[in-house]
């Protein structure tokens, strides 16, 4: 008896782990975010034109665009709403007074901090492979000196987060 058990568990063990592995694989091949992004040839940026650093970000996410071999297309919009403009395709990303905040957690997908204040770039759900593509951009601008450069015309002080 304990081996139809034992066998029995295996075999549920084996079908949860197909599952997973197969439901990210499904995942992974409908993120498309980076072909559309490259195939368009721009990055629509979305940001808060009220932020009080908004020509940094424009400044930072232009140098990130030319990395990535894209233009950068900023479009103000109302920060009430980044969340609508992500999900409805207006904007690929959301840079400029974006922080991590447990109301949008469900709604996003962020890179790491690239500031000292926690600042980040906000992606729709889902959108990994575009992520990625401008986190490792973004960490190159800030290893190199590009972004720290940047942000000392704008600031009176380091604001950039060296990567870990």
């Amino acid at each position: 008896m304990g081996n139809i058990t034992d066998n029995f568990v295996v075999r549920i063990i084996i079908i949860i782990v197909i599952t997973i592995l197969v439901s990210n694989a499904m995942f992974m091949a409908f993120d498309n975010s980076w072909s559309l992004v490259q195939k368009r040839g721009e990055l629509h940026l979305g940001y808060n034109k009220s932020y009080d650093n908004a020509s940094f970000v424009l400044e930072l996410a232009t140098e990130v665009s030319k990395r990535i071999g894209v233009n950068l297309m900023p479009q103000a919009i109302d920060w009430s709403e980044k969340e609508k403009a992500l999900d409805a395709g207006m904007v690929d990303c959301l840079w400029g007074g974006v922080k991590r905040l447990d109301s949008e957690d469900n709604s996003m997908t962020f890179s790491k901090p690239y500031m000292k204040d926690g600042y980040l770039v906000g992606f729709r759900r889902g959108n990994v492979a575009l992520k990625n593509k401008v986190q490792v951009a973004l960490v190159a601008t800030i290893k190199d000196g590009t972004a720290k450069n940047i942000a000392n015309r704008w600031f009176t002080k380091d604001v950039i987060l060296e990567p870990k």
